[in-house]
């Protein structure tokens, strides 16, 4: 063989065992290399709230022995069913409106809570827009507890001197002399009640008191002569004789004592100022399981005749309405009471 020959078989041999590598044997498999999970950041679940976990304080913005006072005084006996003790602070001044505005503008955690009238808070802003800062916005309403039952008294040595027997004289004698007679109140909404029997013609000169039950001192005593507010503060001079009974608002409860129904002028003319109802409220921005816990501890409260008897003897009506049906009421109230605020904007002349 010649050497050519030989030199080109050995190449077409090497050339073949190539194509035979190439073609039998595969590419070594390569190990894929995993990403890492990139950290998904969980959504953090609420801090669950332990309330309560001390004393709640419970504000009243009146002085004693009113309808209010009587309301908060009657939770504080039943604090159990909150499970926690309660503090009751009477914070008077400027027709509730202090005490009301110190709830506004504390901490809103459940510790601190408001029992008042609806007066503060419907009629506050528009009597003294000035000095008061909140409205229904700062506050968070929790619970209806009771309905007040009003009452137009007078001194009874003052009505046995100037032939006082019913309303009906009230009105006569007020026409004839102008200012000379004193009404005592400590709410803004019986400032309604003054200014529209001023319009009608009727004309007292007002006393301002810290609480229903200051003014109901006073008018048994005769540092004034009439007295506006709820039945709880005038009750006892009532059943004393000190003061004459003229008219309960809005219904008839005691048998001898005219409803203002029987004065279906003055009883239109009053509107819904002639309705009150005495709740609790907390700070905006209480968290909603605090909410929760309340209203449903004053549920729970209402069925225990206790509590209630307590609210019953002093001449309220218990009356529950939870946080969303008594939010909607509040609401409510503030655009009815908007009628009055020309009346309102005399308030303390």
């Amino acid at each position: 063989m010649s050497f050519k020959k030989y030199t080109f078989l050995v190449l077409i041999l090497v050339l073949g065992m190539v194509a035979f590598v190439g073609l039998g044997c595969e590419p070594e498999d390569v190990e894929e290399v995993e990403e890492p999970d990139e950290e998904v950041d969980e959504p953090e679940e609420p801090e669950e709230v332990a309330y309560p976990e001390r004393p709640i304080d419970i504000i009243v913005p009146s002085g004693t022995g009113g309808s209010t006072d009587v309301t908060a005084r009657a939770i504080s006996a039943h604090a159990h069913y909150l499970d926690t003790t309660t503090v009751v602070s009477n914070m008077p001044g400027a027709a509730f409106t202090i005490g009301t505005q110190h709830v506004a503008d504390a901490e809103p955690d459940g510790y601190t809570l408001l029992v008042s009238t609806e007066s503060p808070i419907a009629y506050g802003p528009l009597a003294m827009p000035e000095e008061v800062e909140y409205t229904l916005d700062d506050l968070e309403p929790v619970a209806r507890i009771s309905l007040n039952q009003f009452s137009i008294a007078i001194n009874s040595e003052r009505a046995d001197e100037l032939g006082i027997d019913d309303l009906n004289d009230l009105l006569d004698y007020t026409e004839e002399n102008p200012g000379d007679l004193t009404v005592g109140y400590s709410s803004i909404v019986f400032d309604v009640w003054r200014e529209v029997l001023l319009d009608m013609g009727h004309d007292l000169t007002v006393v301002l008191q810290d609480s229903g039950g200051d003014a109901a001192i006073a008018a048994a005593g005769g540092h004034i002569d009439v007295y506006f507010g709820a039945w709880p503060g005038i009750q006892p001079f009532y059943e004393d004789d000190s003061v004459k009974m003229l008219a309960t608002l809005p219904y008839e409860f005691e048998d001898d004592i005219p409803s203002i129904e029987e004065y279906p002028e003055i009883d239109e003319a009053f509107g819904m100022s002639k309705y009150s109802v005495n709740s609790v409220y907390a700070p905006a921005g209480t968290p909603p399981e605090v909410i929760e816990h309340l209203e449903a501890s004053f549920e729970e409260m209402f069925e225990d005749e206790g509590f209630t008897d307590m609210l019953s003897d002093q001449g309220l009506i218990p009356n529950f309405q939870g946080h969303a049906e008594f939010s909607a009421e509040m609401e409510e109230m503030i655009e009815q009471a908007q009628q009055f605020e020309e009346a309102l904007a005399t308030f303390g002349e």
